[in-house]
C-alpha cells in the first residue's frame, strides 16, 4: 500500500515518502485521535472563544518548520476556507498562519464577533528577528477584543475577550513577547475579514504597518475605528486611502498672519537676447533619449508580503 499526500500538501523527497509507506502498512499502529470540532450554537461569546481556542490547539503545534499545506496569501478569502477544510480533514500539526486560517474558517458565522482582523508581529532575540500572526476578534455586545491562534508558547496564542481597546490587547501581546525574552518591534494590522463563508473578496494582511514607537497606541485604536470603511475604499478603488497607503504628505510649514508671502517677479527675456550657446547636431546622437526618468517608487514601504518567517527568522 502507497499512502498518498494530498494535493494541498507539499511535495515530499522520497526518503519520506518510503517513511510514509512504512507508517500505512503498519497495521498495530493505531489512528491518531481527530480534533472534535466544538458546538457554538450555545454559550457566551468567551465560552465560544475558549472553545475553539481548544480546538485549534488540539492539532498540536508543528515543530519541523515546514507546513504541511500549501497557502497563498493573494488567492482571496475563498482559498482559506478550502485551506482550513483540508486542514480539519488531515488532522495534521500546524503553525500560526494554519490557527489563523482555521480561526478566520471557524468563525466566519458567528454573530456575536463584529471585527475579525488579522494580526501579525516582528520581533527580535538577540540580531535574530520573529514573524508571528494571530486572529483578532471583538465582542459584538461588549466591544472587548481577544484573540485566536497557536504558538509554542501560549502566551502568544490564545487572548480572552477582556481588553477594551485594541491597543490594549496589542500591550498585552507586548509584555508577553517580554517574558519569552524577545522585544516587540512591530505590528501589522490587515483589513477586517467579512462574514459568511462564501465570500471571494481580496484580503489585505497589512495595511497598518506600525512601529512600537510614541503615539503607536492612538494609531492602532484609529485604525479599529477606520478599518470597515478601508476596507470598503479598497473594495471600490483597488487601493488603500491615506494615511494607509504609505504616500501621506508633509503638511505644510504655517505662514505666520503678520507675514505675507511675497511672490517673485519673472524676469523677461529680451527679444533680441541671442542663445547661450547654438544648437549643434553633431552634438547629439540618436541614442541619447532626452526623457524624463521613471524611476521605481522609493517610498521605503513595505509590501504586503507573506505572513511568514523572515529576516532569518522563525514563527513564533
Amino acid at each position: 500500500m502507497t499512502a498518498k499526500t494530498h494535493r494541498t500538501h507539499k511535495e515530499v523527497d522520497p526518503g519520506t515518502q518510503s517513511l510514509i509507506d512504512r507508517i500505512a502498512d503498519d497495521s498495530s499502529l493505531k489512528a491518531p485521535p481527530m480534533p472534535k470540532r466544538p458546538n457554538l450554537k450555545s454559550g457566551t461569546t468567551k465560552s465560544k472563544l475558549q472553545a475553539l481556542s481548544r480546538y485549534i490547539h488540539a492539532f498540536e503545534y508543528n515543530h519541523t518548520g515546514k507546513s504541511y499545506f500549501k497557502m497563498s496569501r493573494d488567492r482571496g478569502l475563498k482559498h482559506v476556507h478550502f485551506t482550513a477544510r483540508e486542514i480539519i480533514r488531515e488532522a495534521l500539526p500546524i503553525q500560526c498562519v494554519e490557527a489563523v486560517f482555521l480561526a478566520v474558517h471557524l468563525t466566519a458565522e458567528l454573530e456575536c464577533l463584529d471585527l475579525r482582523v488579522p494580526l501579525s508581529f516582528k520581533s527580535k532575540c538577540g540580531e535574530a528577528h520573529y514573524r508571528h500572526i494571530v486572529l483578532a476578534v471583538r465582542d459584538a455586545s461588549t466591544g472587548k477584543w481577544g484573540s485566536l491562534g497557536i504558538s509554542r508558547r501560549k502566551v502568544l496564542a490564545f487572548k480572552e475577550p477582556t481588553f477594551e481597546s485594541l491597543s490594549t490587547l496589542v500591550l498585552d501581546f507586548q509584555l508577553s513577547y517580554k517574558q519569552c525574552d524577545h522585544d516587540l518591534v512591530k505590528v501589522y494590522l490587515g483589513l477586517p475579514f467579512p462574514s459568511g463563508l462564501h465570500s471571494v473578496d481580496p484580503i489585505k494582511w497589512r495595511v497598518l504597518k506600525q512601529e512600537l514607537t510614541d503615539e503607536w497606541a492612538k494609531k492602532v485604536d484609529k485604525y479599529s475605528k477606520d478599518c470597515n470603511w478601508v476596507r470598503e475604499y479598497h473594495l471600490s478603488t483597488g487601493g488603500l486611502p491615506e494615511p494607509y497607503n504609505g504616500t501621506t504628505k508633509e503638511p505644510k510649514a504655517a505662514v505666520p498672519k503678520n507675514k505675507k508671502r511675497r511672490r517673485k517677479k519673472k524676469k523677461k527675456k529680451a527679444v533680441d537676447e541671442p542663445a547661450d550657446e547654438e544648437y549643434d547636431p553633431e552634438k547629439y546622437t540618436e541614442d541619447d533619449e532626452v526623457l524624463g526618468s521613471d524611476s521605481e517608487d522609493e517610498s521605503g514601504c513595505e509590501s504586503d508580503g507573506a505572513v511568514v518567517a523572515s529576516d532569518g527568522g522563525e514563527e513564533s
